[in-house]
């Protein structure tokens, strides 16, 4: 059953018809304002709907023993992850941002260390 809300967002068309009298300056600021708000919405509704996908259901210690073993063991060959990719790869789930995982960083081969530790 489709989910039904009384109080949508605006459409584009909506808005350019209520902004057509403003002038121009305050226009681009309750643009940027409207933007900054739906991309607020839009941000918790990934959130809310991520919170509810299968993989969600599993342990955080699962999840986090899954990826500190496949980056451990990439370690150990010659396509060793790199530091950008760590980073890179915590972007994807915030449950892997684990101290197991940090612990496994080949810091040796990160060139951008000395900004990470300011």
């Amino acid at each position: 059953m489709p989910l039904s809300f009384s109080s949508l967002p605006p459409t584009a068309e909506q808005i350019a018809s209520s902004i057509e009298s403003m002038p121009s300056e305050d226009i681009v600021t309750e643009l940027d304002s409207l933007l900054a708000k739906i991309q607020a919405n839009t941000r918790s509704l990934q959130v809310l709907r991520n919170s509810h996908t299968k993989i969600a259901l599993l342990p955080e210690e699962l999840l986090s023993s899954i990826l500190v073993t496949s980056v451990s063991s990439s370690l150990d060959s010659l396509s060793a992850v790199s530091c950008r990719d760590h980073v890179q790869t915590t972007a994807v789930c915030s449950l892997w941002r684990t101290p197991a995982f940090w612990a496994c960083i080949p810091l040796d081969s990160c060139h951008q260390l000395p900004q990470m530790i300011i």
